[in-house]
């Protein structure tokens, strides 16, 4: 995982993530699958996850999700879904791999920013943008079979 370290000064504090953004609280770490998430919110994988069936449901509006670890599944089940009306959405994957579900990612919602992850051996879907406006933005996302 990056480095979690908190900084004050004159501009106040701040959770400080290396390689990564700042934000003004700690993440929630998601520790374990399934994990649902119902607020919005800077959520973190913190070590290697694996799921048998779904691993992480993003239900609520404006999440931020940093990948710092490798998701991986037993061939079924989803690693990543965002709910239709789950709006805002931002999953990063520091270049962390999604391997061995059914399905990688599904957005549902339609205007997820999913960037850097490569989706590995996933036997359906690698990224599925399901959402009704389809205004899903894809940066360096990377597809291996």
């Amino acid at each position: 995982m990056g480095k979690l370290a908190w900084a004050s000064g004159s501009l106040g504090a701040l959770w400080l993530v290396s390689g990564g953004p700042a934000f003004a609280m700690a993440p929630t770490v998601i520790s374990s699958c399934p994990f649902i998430i119902m607020a919005a919110g800077y959520y973190a994988t913190e070590s290697e996850l694996s799921a048998t069936g779904d691993c992480i449901s993003i239900k609520a509006s404006n999440v931020t999700l940093v990948m710092y670890s490798t998701i991986t599944g037993n061939n079924t089940g989803t690693a990543i879904t965002i709910a239709k009306g789950a709006t805002g959405a931002v999953v990063r994957g520091n270049s962390n791999y999604i391997q061995n579900f059914a399905n990688g990612i599904v957005d549902n919602a339609g205007d997820a920013a999913i960037g850097s992850v490569t989706l590995s051996s996933n036997a359906g879907t690698a990224l599925l943008l399901a959402g009704t406006d389809s205004r899903s933005t894809m940066v360096d996302v990377v597809t291996a079979t």
